[in-house]
Order: C-alpha cells, then structure tokens, then sequence
C-alpha cells in the first residue's frame, strides 16, 4: 500500500532590489549572487531580475510590534495592523503576535526573550529592524539562521522619532545613574533626596555641542515647540480647573495638540518632532502633580 503525502511550497516573486534591501545587503553584491548562480531567480525581458523565495508553510509565524512609551498605544495597535496585512499578502499563518511597549534599549524584555527562545518560531516579522532591537539586530539575526530560522523586516530604514525617544530615554537613565537617583517607569527621572555626605558622583561627562546653521535651525524650533507646548498644556489645566473639571493628562493633552496640527493654530506642527511636544506635556503634568503632593 503506497502512502502520498502533500508538501505544499509558496514561491514569493520579489524584485532583487527589494530583496537586497530586505537583507540588508547592497544591490551588487546581490546581483554578483545571482549571476554566481546563487539565488534561485530569472530576468524579465525588461531587464528586472526577479528572485523565487521559498516560504516554508509549516515554519510558525511570529509578528513583533512594540513602541517606546505608553502614550504611543495607538501606533501600537496601527502597527500591528499593517504587520497583519502585509502576512496575509506573503500568504503567512499567524501562530503568534508580540506586542510591547518599552525603549528598544532596554536588555531586560521578558516577552522577546520568550520569543527567542521559542524553537517552534521560524519567521519573526517586524516592520523595522528597531521594533525588535535598537542595537545588535545583525547578532540576533546570524544565531537565528544557525538554528534554521529568520527575521524578515518589512521596511529596513530607521524610525527616526522612536529613535530620539530611545535616545531621551537613555540619557534620563545615564544621568540618574551617575547622580545616585533611579528612573520611573515612564522615563522620568526621580532623585532621592540624601544629605550631600551620601551623595556622589560616580562619573563626570562633559560634552560640546556643534550644529550647523540647519542643525541649529532645527534645536531652535524645536525648544520653541516645548515652549509653546508647557504653556498651551498649561492654559488647557487652567480652563479646567477654573470650570471645576478634571485636569487632562498628558495623553489627553497630546491628542488635543496633534488635532492642531496643519490648521491655523498650529500651522508649523508637523515640522518637528512629536517627541518635543510629549516631553513638554509630561514634565507639565509631572510639576503639578508632584507640586500638588
């Protein structure tokens, strides 16, 4: 009695520039590996090189979504929707979503650790190389494929807001841990107050800054942007209290400002980064909270 059994195999058609571009490599070194014979694809009479990529049906698909900080829980859930979308374009069975919030600095993530070490795994997804890690990305990437598995990125460049919050979010935690204070969860910084015999500074860093004209264009619009934002927040408490009404917090207080954005109110919005508006809003909300207290 003879025995079938079906092995399905989804052939996915992808231009070798995108291709060279999804692993992060220079679009000659790709064609010198198609010419070499070492990529199983064609070219069009057109001229466009087009590479067959094997997707495994019976390797566990994994999406990974994470943001920086909880008043970003919307980018969150949009992101995890285009992450959905673009699996079900490939042809991909979900086994399993990741989503997180916290700095792609920080080395204690529990939920990616489970995702690593989770053999059953064969294709974690991201949309940036940073949702998953701000650095060693190309490390974790080479122990995978010794164990047979892989990290495919959706779009290879860097989300340059997340990075300055990661960067903010890091600096915060340098300075207190130099200083002897420690770090909240929200990234702001809370010193304990000892005497100035306990207190002691564990290393000193002196750093000089050197922008261009376009650079110091830049720094100054956006500390214009923090100031007009501290007192746009301010005035929004103020209404509040005067009416006897909840004061909003920093997140209501985004919402509010990005819905200014690109009108009259606030024309030039969009010219800076968000991160200069959340900042000024949460240290605002953070001064009258603990002045309240």
């Amino acid at each position: 009695m003879l025995t079938y059994v079906a092995i399905y195999v989804i052939i996915f058609l992808i231009k070798l520039s995108a291709y060279a571009e999804k692993l992060g490599i220079g679009y000659k070194t790709a064609w010198h590996w198609w010419k070499e014979g070492k990529l199983d694809a064609y070219q069009t009479e057109t001229g466009t090189v087009i590479v067959r990529e094997p997707i495994d049906a019976f390797a566990d698909i994994a999406l990974c979504a994470r943001v920086s900080s909880a008043d970003q829980k919307d980018d969150l859930v949009r992101q995890l929707e285009r992450l959905q979308t673009y699996a079900i374009a490939k042809g991909y069975t979900v086994s399993r979503i990741m989503t997180e919030v916290g700095s792609g600095l920080n080395e204690s993530r529990p939920k990616l650790t489970a995702l690593l070490r989770d053999g059953s795994i064969g294709v974690i997804v991201v949309e940036h190389k940073d949702r998953l890690m701000r650095f060693g990305f190309n490390y974790i990437v080479t122990l995978l494929e010794l164990q047979g598995r892989r990290v495919e990125v959706v779009f290879p460049n860097e989300t340059k807001e997340d990075l300055e919050a990661d960067f903010i979010a890091s600096i915060t935690s340098h300075v207190c841990d130099c200083t002897g204070g420690a770090a909240t969860s929200r990234g702001q910084s809370a010193f304990v107050s000892v005497s100035s015999r306990q207190r002691s500074m564990k290393n000193a860093y002196k750093s000089e800054l050197d922008p261009n004209n376009k650079q110091s264009t830049a720094m100054r619009q956006h500390v214009g942007a923090v100031r007009w934002a501290y007192n746009w927040g301010l005035g929004r408490i103020k209404q509040a209290a005067a009416k006897g009404e909840r004061w909003p917090s920093a997140v209501d207080l985004h919402r509010g400002g990005n819905k200014l954005k690109g009108t009259e109110a606030l024309p030039w919005g969009y010219a800076v980064s968000k991160c200069a508006f959340q900042e000024a809003l949460r240290n605002l909300r953070l001064g009258l909270t603990t002045g309240a207290s």
